[in-house]
């Protein structure tokens, strides 16, 4: 049988893909509930990017179980890299008072 892995890359499975992708979800629901607390544009600007990370991480789920193939590692890792510089952004922005 016919592999496409480079010799020593490991392959992922599709459970361990959408636990990812739906543990993102989960960090976007809360990160959305939390931000329901703050007051002023703290409070707004959380709630949209956790926000935008709960859709993401949906989207991203909902191709995966579509799907027959697991993707890629990098295009998992690339995802999940951006989907966590999505949910600190809130953070940054407080750290360097924007």
């Amino acid at each position: 049988m016919h592999s496409n892995l480079r010799p020593g890359e490991k392959s992922i499975t599709m459970r361990y893909c959408r636990s990812v992708y739906g543990a993102w979800c989960l960090i976007g629901v809360f990160g959305v509930v939390l931000s329901f607390s703050k007051v002023g544009f703290e409070g707004f600007f959380g709630a949209i990017c956790n926000g935008v990370v709960f859709m993401l991480a949906l989207n991203f789920l909902v191709t995966a179980i579509r799907t027959v193939r697991p993707p890629q590692r990098r295009t998992l890792f690339v995802r999940s890299g951006f989907l966590g510089a999505l949910a600190l952004m809130p953070l940054t922005s407080k750290l360097f008072g924007m």
